[in-house]
């Protein structure tokens, strides 16, 4: 189990350079290999996630990030991130699931309110939106988009 650990993390190490290099295949190559070897090694799956959103692969984005909160629930990016590929799906009610446990796990995460703001104005719930918006705005004050977006959730 150890040298596959180490072997493990020799391919991790490997996609992060490919993925650096803006090399997407070559580094989904080397995290499969990573995750082959010790499937319970949670840097190739977070990695593999962010390379399947940018390629918008958002069904692979989800069984990553499902696998990543399967290791450590409480990792509220990995249920941010989940929830911003369920939004993309336009799976509202999973995406808000998502983001009010990133909130639950993160309650000062600005982006994470934000985006839950987004979702539900996507919902029609304009009021729950401005919840949203007016938390992240307490986390983090400038951002004139949100202010913007305030103003939508009022009319």
């Amino acid at each position: 189990m150890e040298n596959t650990s180490r072997d493990a993390k020799e391919f991790f190490e490997k996609g992060k350079k490919a993925l650096e290099k803006g090399e997407h295949d070559e580094a989904l190559k080397c995290l499969d290999e990573a995750t082959s070897m010790d499937s319970d090694f949670v840097g190739p799956w977070v990695l593999k996630g962010m390379i399947y959103y940018q390629k918008e692969k958002y069904d692979k984005v989800i069984r990553c990030y499902d696998k990543v909160i399967s290791l450590n629930p409480d990792l509220g990016s990995a249920w941010y991130n989940k929830g911003v590929a369920y939004t993309q799906k336009e799976e509202y009610d999973e995406a808000i699931r998502c983001l009010d446990k990133a909130t639950s796990i993160n309650p000062d995460d600005a982006k994470a309110w934000n985006n839950k703001g987004n979702v539900y104005l996507h919902m029609g719930e304009k009021r729950k939106a401005k919840r949203c918006f007016k938390k992240s705005l307490s986390i983090e004050p400038v951002q004139p988009e949100i202010k913007e977006k305030l103003d939508l959730s009022i009319n």
